[in-house]
């Protein structure tokens, strides 16, 4: 079992290469633990598993948000 402060690292640089590719237009759609690669030696986390991964290309006029129903 890893320590907490190992599994906080660990989350914390996935969702930051996540967060890489969705700025870069990257859909992953296949998160899983089998996609993360770790290396204890280093303690750097890679994703992998991009065979589903699908590139999302921004509507040029997006439709404003929904207002809130009123009271």
């Amino acid at each position: 079992m890893l320590p907490l402060p190992t599994v906080k690292a660990i989350t914390f640089q996935a969702l930051r290469g996540l967060a890489w590719c969705h700025r870069s237009g990257l859909i992953h759609r296949d998160v899983t633990p089998h996609n993360l690669r770790y290396s204890p030696v280093t303690g750097a986390v890679k994703l992998a598993g991009f065979e589903l991964a699908r590139e999302v290309i921004p509507s040029p006029n997006p439709s404003p948000s929904p207002s809130p129903a009123p009271n």
